[in-house]
């Protein structure tokens, strides 16, 4: 009993209920909120925590089926967020280091909390989804089985 059929069975059955979202449109709509969110990062002065926009991108990259996008999501917004911190002309004082330590803090805890969720979730449907299969294996040998209405014994042909 592979965990593939098990899925492809209840896809024909209908009883996925993850709504099919399009990767194309996911990883795009993501590069294009990064830039605005990085221009935004670049126009604005080093103390304001622009940073934690980026946790936005993080709760997106959940929508993906590829699990990893998330912990991709979260390095490239790191990356993001110092690298605005070094562009930003201004004096670089303890106040705009600190909202960069918590913009990066925010981002890996929200990425770690998403993978969990997004790795329980899968895990939960993949039970749902075997329980199911061996629900219609029982409802099959009940067909198979005689079996008493009153008393609940499996009939042998010689009586109980």
């Amino acid at each position: 009993m592979g965990g593939t059929t098990t899925a492809n069975a209840a896809a024909q059955r209908g009883t996925l209920t993850r709504p099919k979202i399009d990767f194309r449109l996911l990883a795009g709509g993501t590069v294009v909120l990064a830039c605005i969110i990085f221009t935004i990062d670049l126009l604005l002065p080093l103390g304001v925590a622009v940073g934690v926009l980026y946790t936005i991108l993080v709760l997106l990259s959940m929508w993906s089926p590829h699990r990893r996008l998330i912990f991709l999501v979260a390095a490239i917004v790191s990356v993001l967020t110092v690298l605005a911190f070094f562009l930003v002309p201004g004096e670089a004082n303890w106040m705009a280091l600190s909202n960069r330590v918590l913009s990066l803090f925010t981002i890996w805890v929200v990425a770690i909390l998403s993978f969990m969720h997004k790795r329980d979730h899968e895990k939960r449907e993949r039970l749902i989804l075997e329980l199911q299969d061996s629900l219609e294996h029982i409802k099959t040998l009940r067909g198979l089985l005689p079996v008493c209405v009153s008393c609940k014994k499996v009939h042998n042909g010689q009586g109980y």
